[in-house]
């Protein structure tokens, strides 16, 4: 999930520039950027099965284990990540005619993923390390480069989106490959740092690649219902976007700003999420279950306290609207921002639901039922596209409304996710 947020960084910061194209430019690289790390949740899905099995063999010293795992992680990756290129350059242009009602919005997410695309092997080796290092529980990595990748991509955004530098303006395209290069730029430190730490030598991660059929067999447990989480989860929130495109472009550039505050709000959360997982898996390892109630009670206090201090922005809705669009045909109109004041003031409680719901979701995959977090995801996930489709194609709600599914979809996350917990035997699942 800090993979997740990566992502997340990358498209505030495209977003933000782009705005100042106008309203399609917004809306298109907001649909485009959520496309893309729907395909990205698939690799996600990968590196987080490695990075549960790595907390795991962490948790019991098998640290020889460790090495092996990371290995088996990154020839995955990169086998997959050369699938969903290929799914990008054969299938995008027939995809997006099918699925976007404005041609205008469709070319131009077009233009965008054109480019964006050759991120995906990039995000394989980052992946790889991250998930190692999340698994051993030395995280200071992530923070170094994840700002190197926001800094360059704000560096290579403003450079090659309007021209400057010396650049040429290249609008759009400008914008993805500033997004590409600095996912390169951030991979580049990962494994530069990777192979300088003195402190992986008990792991032996550099050995000779030998598939070992024991190790793919749990990756092929565990993966699965892991990359089919996430890209629902990023794929629904793609319909969802989609639905409300139906609605024009304005609505959707709208919505693009309070997605927008959804990710500036899930930042903390993001790392809180993977931590779940690690300690939890790490807690069942060492044969001390017992101690995951307490923890994620924790990490749920850690959680609300986060989003209630990042979340009283929403008190002023002009300062959050700049962080994210600088339109000054949005800025500048009276009843748009009264409409997005209204919806930061609705999704509030959404998000501090969020808080209280995603401790117990985590720990389903952190535990290793990760067919069980996968059912959990995909019976929210249609219990709020239904809903979405209801209030838009057929009662006609405005946006108000439709943003109402949020208390739905979490709800029922929250729900389905603390009866697993309660009632189910978990503490003795194998990884």
């Amino acid at each position: 999930m800090i993979g997740t947020f990566v992502q997340s960084a990358v498209m505030l910061t495209d977003a933000a520039f782009i705005s100042e194209l106008g309203t399609h430019a917004y809306g298109a690289v907001g649909n485009a950027g959520l496309l893309y790390v729907s395909l990205i949740m698939l690799s996600m899905g990968i590196a987080d099965s490695g990075q549960i099995m790595i907390a795991r063999r962490n948790g019991e010293g098998n640290y020889l284990d460790i090495g092996r795992t990371f290995r088996h992680n990154i020839f995955i990756l990169l086998l997959f990540s050369l699938m969903i290129f290929v799914v990008y350059a054969l299938f995008t242009q027939s995809f997006l005619a099918s699925t976007v009602n404005d041609s205008k919005v469709g070319a131009l997410m077009d233009e965008y993923l054109n480019y964006r695309k050759y991120g995906v092997f990039f995000e394989a080796f980052r992946l790889a390390i991250m998930s190692f290092y999340v698994g051993i529980g030395r995280t200071r990595i992530i923070i170094y480069s994840t700002l190197i990748l926001a800094l360059s991509n704000i560096l290579l955004d403003y450079a090659l989106i309007f021209g400057n530098f010396g650049f040429p303006e290249l609008g759009i395209q400008g914008a993805a490959i500033a997004s590409t290069a600095a996912e390169f730029l951030a991979m580049l430190f990962m494994v530069i740092y990777l192979i300088t730490d003195k402190k992986n030598q008990i792991y032996e991660l550099f050995n000779r690649f030998r598939l070992d059929n024991d190790i793919i067999q749990k990756f092929i447990r565990l993966a699965p219902p892991l990359m089919g989480q996430g890209f629902i989860a990023l794929g629904a929130w793609y319909i969802f976007f989609s639905i409300i495109e139906e609605m024009g472009p304005v609505e959707l550039e709208i919505s693009h700003i309070v997605k927008s505050l959804y990710f500036i709000a899930f930042i903390p959360l993001q790392g809180l999420n993977s931590t779940t997982k690690t300690l939890v898996s790490s807690l069942i390892g060492a044969k001390q279950a017992e101690k995951v109630p307490k923890l994620l009670l924790r990490i749920n206090l850690l959680n609300v306290t986060a989003l209630v201090i990042i979340l009283h922005g929403i008190l002023y809705p002009e300062l959050m609207v700049n962080l994210v669009n600088h339109n000054p045909e949005l800025l500048d109109n009276p009843e748009r921002m009264q409409t997005i004041a209204n919806l930061f003031q609705l999704i509030f409680g959404s998000m501090i639901l969020v808080g209280i719901v995603s401790p117990y979701f985590h720990f389903l995959s952190g535990s290793g039922n990760t067919k069980i977090s996968f059912l959990v995801e995909v019976s929210a996930i249609a219990i709020y596209l239904i809903s979405a489709y209801i209030l838009v194609m057929v009662l006609k709600s405005d946006l108000m409304g439709v943003w109402a599914v949020e208390y739905i979809y979490f709800s029922s996350l929250g729900i389905f996710s603390f009866l697993y917990f309660k009632f189910a035997n978990w503490k003795n699942t194998v990884v």
